[in-house]
């Protein structure tokens, strides 16, 4: 769902970008319609991924549900956020697929599931935090899988909510309306 909200997102603002011949700027509706427009696109594929799929291949899962939904909708909303940021510097859409292949399977070791935290070095772990994978991957997983409840997640959801606001406000920061100069 990370990567194909990531490569969804940056080839739409490098294309749009691409087209235009300069920086993306976009009214505060608009730009909040697009987030909502890419949330509601992550949070079907979540529903595939955690649901359908694990359902149709009979995969361990069922621990939380409820708290699967409120934790994927907050990685959903860190992960677009991020997108939108991130998206906002490709000048090409070509570049979405040249950085988020490159980047996928160290962000997938980033968030310390197939790979133990207490064997990375800390300036690394301290700096995964600031992706939404590391928080969002374990969300879902310990949800999903291991039954976790709300209250044992709570730092990761905190987290999450922490992303989406620091990202929804470097995105508004790139891509919303410009400012008036000043007389």
């Amino acid at each position: 769902v990370h990567q194909t909200l990531l490569m969804g997102i940056g080839v739409l603002l490098g294309t749009r970008r691409l087209a235009l011949g300069r920086r993306l700027r976009f009214d505060l509706p608009t730009l909040s319609g697009m987030a909502v427009g890419f949330w509601l696109i992550g949070m079907l594929g979540l529903l595939y991924y955690v649901g359908f799929t694990a359902w149709v291949q009979d995969y361990p899962r069922g621990g939380n549900p409820v708290g699967v939904l409120v934790g994927g909708a907050l990685f959903i909303a860190a992960t677009v956020a991020f997108g939108m940021f991130i998206g906002s510097f490709f000048r090409t859409r070509e570049r979405a697929f040249q950085y988020v292949i490159a980047c996928s399977i160290p962000l997938f070791f980033l968030a310390n599931l197939s790979w133990p935290a207490i064997a990375s070095p800390r300036a690394l772990v301290a700096l995964s935090q600031l992706l939404p994978t590391t928080s969002g991957i374990n969300v879902v997983v310990r949800m999903n899988q291991m039954e976790a409840s709300v209250a044992d997640v709570a730092r990761e959801l905190w987290t999450l909510v922490g992303l989406a606001v620091l990202y929804g406000g470097l995105a508004i920061w790139r891509l919303g309306p410009q400012r008036a100069p000043r007389p």
